[in-house]
């Protein structure tokens, strides 16, 4: 349960965090509960959708990543308009352990 909590934690004051920072909801010019219920709405969903993508953009990378370690992309160059030459590329950049 501790370790759930601190997850949580984690996960929700990043995300007040970044919307207080970068999404200007320290302070409001907007008079009204409704207003700003409507305004807090929009930043948080527009959060979701950007977390979202990059859930997804892991999970592309991930697959993309299993298809180039099994079969490399070749890509093939004309030179001189009469031989061709075969060279294989690999998309992943060089980890540093």
């Amino acid at each position: 349960m501790k370790e759930r909590y601190q997850q949580r934690k984690e996960t929700i004051e990043r995300l007040f965090g970044t919307a207080k920072e970068y999404h200007n909801l320290r302070y409001t010019r907007l008079r009204g509960k409704s207003k700003m219920e409507a305004t807090l709405g929009l930043t948080l969903a527009c959060l979701n959708m950007k977390k979202y993508s990059k859930i997804m953009a892991g999970i592309v990378f991930l697959v993309c990543l299993k298809v180039i370690i099994s079969r490399p992309i070749v890509i093939t160059i004309v030179k001189e308009k009469t031989s061709w030459i075969n060279i294989p590329v690999c998309l992943q950049s060089e980890a540093t352990d």
